[in-house]
């Protein structure tokens, strides 16, 4: 798993070093990263109902498929939001 995935349920608000992506803690066990309260309870229903994940990963992609998103991203030539997909 990347950091990413494991962000959904650890915090690793005190715990990373921006300058190399390391983390100073643990997924579970000894020295393990507190849970991510923001969105702990989202991915214990996911985890447990991949129909639900897959339905709201459907809306949440749609969403950005046709309203775009915040990121701008000067290799695709889009230079201010909103980026469209494709665009």
């Amino acid at each position: 798993m990347t950091n990413s995935d494991i962000a959904l349920v650890r915090d690793f608000t005190d715990e990373l070093e921006e300058s190399t992506g390391l983390v100073d803690c643990e997924f579970k066990n000894r020295n393990a990263c507190p849970h991510a309260a923001a969105s702990w309870d989202a991915m214990v229903e996911f985890k447990f109902d991949n129909d639900a994940f897959l339905l709201e990963f459907r809306n949440v992609f749609m969403a950005v498929l046709h309203q775009g998103s915040g990121v701008t991203n000067p290799l695709t030539g889009c230079l201010s939001p909103p980026c469209l997909i494709g665009a």
